[in-house]
C-alpha cells in the first residue's frame, strides 16, 4: 500500500512457510486506479514506473551456471536441496544458531567447574557436543575416538561449522553426505555473489565484509576446537585443576569472539564476528528501485 509517498507492503506467507525469495526476486512498481487492488500489473506500459531486481545475469565462467540470486538463497534459505538429513534454512542461519549453541555450551562448561572431580561428566558431554557441533558428525571422528557417542543434536551436527577433513568435505562423490563446513560452504556464496557482473555496489561491498568477518571467525574456532579437544581428552583429575579453568577461559573467550567480535583497544574498533556477518547477510537481499524499467519482463 502507498501512503504519503511512501510503501507499505508485507508478504502473508503461505501455510507452507516458504521463503519469499523463493517465489520473486523482481519488483515493479505501476500506477494504477486508487481503491482497486489488481492481482497483477498493468498491461499498459506507460503506467510502469519503477523497477528493480535482483541478480539475474548468469555468472561469467561458474560451472554450475548459477546467477547472483541463486546465491543468495543458498545463504537465505535454498541450502537444504542437499538433503543432508533434510536440514531446513540456509546457510546464514546455520552459523548464527550454531555459533550461539557453542557459546551455551561453553559458558555452561565453565560454570561447571568448581575444582573437584563432582561435574566431569557434565563437562565432557559439553566438550563432545562442541566437537560434534565444529567438525559435524561425519568428521568428529578426527578429533575424538570412533566409538564416541554423538552428544549433540545428530541432525543439526550433521554438517560442521570448519571444514576438518579436505579429503572428504567438499569432494564431489561425497558432497550430498559430507559438504565442507558451514563457514567455508558460505564464503564460497559469498565469493560468487560478489562475481555476479549485474550485482549492485553494496553487494560487493557488504559480500567482501562478510568474508572477512567469516575468516575472523574461523580463525576463533579453531582455536576453540583446540581448546575442545585439550578438554575432552582430560582425566577428571586432570579437569579439576587451575590450569583447566585457564583452558576454560580461553575456550569462552574464543567463542564470545566468534560470535559477537573482538574489541581492539588500540583503534577502538571492533573486528566483527557472526553477529555482524548475519546482521550483513540480511542487508544482501535489498532492491536498488531504479526508473529504467526494462522493455521485455
Amino acid at each position: 500500500m502507498q501512503q504519503n509517498g511512501s510503501v507499505h507492503y508485507q508478504s502473508p506467507g503461505d501455510t507452507q512457510h516458504n521463503d519469499l525469495l523463493s517465489a520473486t526476486s523482481r519488483l515493479l512498481i505501476t500506477l494504477e486506479d486508487a481503491g482497486k487492488n489488481p492481482v497483477g500489473p498493468s498491461t499498459d506500459r506507460s503506467s510502469w514506473v519503477y523497477y528493480a531486481e535482483l541478480p539475474q545475469a548468469l555468472i561469467p565462467q561458474d560451472p554450475t551456471h548459477l546467477r547472483g540470486l541463486d546465491h543468495l538463497r543458498h545463504l537465505y534459505y535454498n541450502e537444504d536441496h542437499l538433503q543432508v538429513l533434510a536440514l531446513d534454512g540456509g546457510l546464514d542461519i546455520w552459523v548464527f544458531r550454531n555459533t550461539a549453541k557453542l557459546l551455551e555450551w561453553s559458558t555452561s562448561a565453565r560454570d561447571d567447574f568448581d575444582g573437584t572431580t563432582r561435574n566431569y561428566g557434565l563437562m565432557h558431554t559439553l566438550f563432545t557436543s562442541i566437537l560434534d557441533y565444529l567438525d559435524g558428525t561425519p568428521n568428529v571422528h578426527v578429533d575424538v575416538p570412533p566409538d564416541t557417542p554423538v552428544a549433540a543434536d545428530p541432525s543439526i551436527a550433521r554438517v560442521g561449522l570448519l571444514t576438518v577433513d579436505t579429503t572428504r568435505q567438499g569432494v564431489a562423490k561425497f558432497l550430498a553426505t559430507d559438504p565442507p563446513g558451514d563457514l567455508d560452504h558460505m564464503k564460497l556464496h559469498l565469493n560468487q555473489l560478489n562475481r555476479a557482473p549485474d550485482a549492485t555496489p553494496q553487494m560487493h561491498t557488504l559480500s567482501q565484509e562478510i568474508v572477512g568477518a567469516l575468516d575472523n571467525v574461523k580463525g576463533w574456532l579453531q582455536r576453540v576446537r583446540t581448546d575442545a579437544e585439550q578438554l575432552f581428552y582430560m582425566t577428571p583429575d586432570q579437569l579439576a585443576q587451575p590450569a583447566a579453568r585457564d583452558v576454560l577461559d580461553d575456550l569462552v573467550t574464543q567463542v564470545t569472539y566468534a560470535y559477537i567480535g573482538q574489541l581492539d583497544p588500540i583503534t577502538d574498533t571492533l573486528k566483527p564476528g557472526v553477529l555482524q556477518a548475519h546482521y550483513d547477510v540480511l542487508k544482501l537481499a535489498t532492491y536498488d528501485i531504479t526508473k529504467n524499467v526494462p522493455k521485455q519482463l
